[in-house]
C-alpha cells in the first residue's frame, strides 16, 4: 500500500520556492510549485539610478532580488557609498554576491533601519525598489532630513499561465 503525502501549495516566486518545498518535503510533504508572482527586472532603471547619484553616501537594500538586480545590472555603481541591508536574507544575499554590508538593524522594519542609521541630514541616499514596496522608508528617511534618491527596478507581476497552472 502506498503512502498518500498531503500536498502543500506553494505559491512563492519561482527563485524563492525551492528552500520552502525542499522543507516540506523533507516534513513529509508534497510541495506543489504553482508560483504567484513572477519578478521583471529593469536593468536600465538601475544603470540610470547609478548615473544620476554617483556619489550617494548610502545604498539601502531591503529585499534579495534588490541585491540581485543591482549586481547584475551595475556592479560597480556606489563604490563609496555605505551599504545598509534591511535584514539577515538580504545581508547573506549581498555578501553571496560579493557586496559588502556596512549596517544590519536589529529588526527589518523602515522605522528601524532609520534608526540604525543615525543622522543622516544631508546625505544622499539611494534605495532601489520593487514596484509594490512601501513608501514608509523614504518617507522617514526624507523626514529627517536626508536626500533620498528612490527607484523602481523591479517590478512583481501575475505570472501568465497562474490560473491554468493553479487547476491543473
Amino acid at each position: 500500500m502506498s503512502t498518500v503525502l498531503p500536498r502543500v501549495l506553494v505559491t512563492r516566486a519561482a527563485e524563492d520556492a525551492g528552500s520552502l518545498s525542499h522543507a516540506l518535503g523533507t516534513a513529509g510533504f508534497q510541495p506543489i510549485e504553482v508560483p504567484a508572482l513572477m519578478r521583471r527586472w529593469l536593468p536600465d532603471a538601475v544603470t540610470e539610478l547609478a548615473r544620476d547619484t554617483e556619489k550617494a553616501d548610502w545604498l539601502i537594500v531591503t529585499s534579495a532580488t534588490t541585491a540581485e538586480v543591482i549586481a547584475a545590472s551595475a556592479p560597480e555603481a556606489w563604490p563609496h557609498a555605505f551599504v545598509a541591508a534591511v535584514g539577515p536574507s538580504t545581508e547573506r544575499r549581498l555578501r553571496i554576491l560579493g557586496m559588502p554590508v556596512d549596517l544590519v538593524p536589529r529588526t527589518s522594519t523602515a522605522e528601524a533601519l532609520v534608526e540604525a542609521l543615525g543622522a543622516v541630514e544631508g546625505l544622499q541616499i539611494v534605495y532601489p525598489h520593487a514596484d509594490l514596496a512601501s513608501s514608509a522608508t523614504a518617507a522617514l528617511l526624507t523626514q529627517v532630513g536626508a536626500d533620498v534618491r528612490a527607484g523602481v527596478i523591479y517590478t512583481n507581476v501575475c505570472p501568465p499561465r497562474f490560473a491554468s497552472d493553479l487547476v491543473n
